[in-house]
């Protein structure tokens, strides 16, 4: 069996640059994987500069609540949510924008 410590998971719609709708869910941040719904509302009609993903990977340090277990310690799974995030987020909207 192999088991995550944590994952992440992004879809946008991009249409002129900007985000015209997005999904975020992490997994292994709690009990089941969960959206990051302030995260996609806070993204919606922006351009993702590096200004925005980081307000965003803030937001999902700020919106989750890991616990310690066995694959991890939930101060490694908060940071860890976040470089995952800022690194999906940044090749989804590259990707979308057709680079």
């Amino acid at each position: 069996m192999n088991v995550s410590t944590i994952n992440a998971a992004v879809v946008l719609d991009v249409a002129d640059s900007f985000v015209t709708d997005c999904a975020i869910a992490l997994g292994s941040v709690a009990p089941t994987p969960r959206r990051v719904h302030k995260v996609e509302e806070f993204l919606r009609g922006k351009i993702l500069t590096s200004r925005e993903i980081d307000c965003a990977t803030r937001i999902v340090s700020e919106s989750i609540n890991p616990i310690n277990d066995v694959r991890a310690a939930a101060e490694y799974k908060r940071q860890a949510s976040r470089a995952l995030t800022r690194d999906a987020l940044k090749i989804v909207f590259e990707r979308a924008r057709g680079g």
